[in-house]
C-alpha cells in the first residue's frame, strides 16, 4: 500500500476537481506535526447539497410527477451538474487514474461548485480492480467462482472477482448508471443492501447476465422521463455490457449531442413564468 500511496501521491490533480488530503505524523520533537501528502480524496469540505439529495426531492414532489415542463427543467439542470462530472473523470483519466465508485452520494456541491467526492486509493490505470463497496460495479467485475454467494443449490456462485484492470472504462460504466438513477429516480439495479452489495447473488446475477433487453429497459425508462433520445442512447451506450464497446473516453461522452439537446429544456423553462418556484425549491437549488 505505501509504494501505491507514494505513486498516487505524484499525480498532479486540478484542485478545481480535487484537494489534498494531509496526514500528520510526530517526528522526534513530539511537540511538533509535521505534514505529508499521502491520498487524494474529491473534497474535505461538507457538501452544502448532493446529487441523491437533489434526486430524493425530485422524487417526493408530486409537482414533478405530474408536470413534464418542471421534469424537462429538472432534468436540464442535473444534465449541467452530470457534464461537470463527466469533465471532472476526464481530468483524473488524463492524470492515468479512475474514481471506481461512482454514485450520486458522491456529486457534491460547494462553494466553489460541484465536485465528485471519495477516496481515490489504488485504482490507478493498469493496477487491479478493487471493489470499494460500492454499487458502480461493471458486468466485466462479476464472475463466476469456485465459492460464492448462492442463494440455493442450483445457483451458480458468483462474486465480485477483484481480477480485472482498472481501465476509464469502468467509470463510463459508473457514469451511465448515475446518469439513468438521477434522470429516471431509480435504482439501475436493485441491492438489498448497497453498502455490501457484493453479498447480493440476485444483483450480481444481474449485472453479470446484462444484456440487450436490459438496455432496452434503460433507453424506454429514460425516454419516459422525457430524456431526447440522443440522451438516451448515450447513457445505454455507457452501459453496453462489452466495456470495449461504450465509448472510448469521456472526451467522446462530452462531444455528443444530448448536451446540446437538453440544454434546450433549461432555455425554454426561462422563458415561462416562474409559477412553480416553490415546488423547485423543495427539490434543492442546483
Amino acid at each position: 500500500m505505501d509504494a501505491q500511496t507514494q505513486s498516487m501521491n505524484m499525480v498532479q490533480l486540478d484542485s478545481t476537481f480535487v484537494e489534498e488530503v494531509l496526514t500528520f505524523t510526530v517526528n522526534e520533537n513530539p511537540d511538533h506535526l509535521s505534514g505529508r501528502p499521502s491520498q487524494y480524496c474529491m473534497s474535505l469540505e461538507r457538501p452544502t447539497l448532493t446529487l441523491d439529495g437533489v434526486v430524493s426531492g425530485m422524487m417526493t414532489n408530486s409537482a414533478y410527477q405530474q408536470d413534464q415542463s418542471l421534469r424537462n427543467k429538472y432534468s436540464a439542470k442535473v444534465a449541467a451538474v452530470l457534464r461537470l462530472i463527466a469533465k471532472s473523470l476526464r481530468h483524473l483519466h488524463s492524470n492515468g487514474v479512475v474514481h471506481g465508485d461512482l454514485c450520486a452520494e458522491k456529486c457534491g456541491k460547494f462553494d466553489d461548485g460541484w465536485k465528485l467526492m471519495g477516496r481515490l486509493e489504488v485504482q490507478q490505470v493498469g493496477s487491479t480492480f478493487v471493489h470499494m463497496g460500492g454499487t458502480a460495479i461493471p458486468p466485466e467485475a462479476i464472475g463466476e467462482v469456485d465459492s460464492g454467494v448462492v442463494v440455493d443449490t442450483d445457483s451458480i456462485p458468483v462474486a465480485i472477482t477483484q481480477q480485472n484492470e482498472v481501465s476509464p472504462s469502468i467509470d463510463v460504466w459508473g457514469f451511465g448508471k448515475l446518469a439513468y438513477e438521477v434522470f429516471v429516480g431509480k435504482n439501475l439495479v436493485d441491492f438489498d443492501d448497497i453498502r455490501n452489495p457484493s453479498n447480493d447473488v440476485v444483483g450480481l446475477l444481474e449485472l453479470m447476465e446484462w444484456n440487450e433487453d436490459n438496455l432496452r429497459m434503460v433507453f424506454e425508462d429514460l425516454l419516459d422521463v422525457g430524456i431526447p433520445e440522443s440522451g438516451a442512447d448515450l447513457i445505454a451506450s455507457c452501459l453496453l455490457p462489452a466495456a470495449s464497446s461504450r465509448p472510448g473516453s469521456m472526451d467522446e461522452v462530452l462531444d455528443n449531442p444530448f448536451w446540446k439537446d437538453i440544454r434546450k429544456y433549461r432555455q425554454s423553462s426561462r422563458q415561462r413564468s416562474r409559477r412553480s418556484y416553490a415546488a423547485t425549491s423543495e427539490v434543492g437549488e442546483i
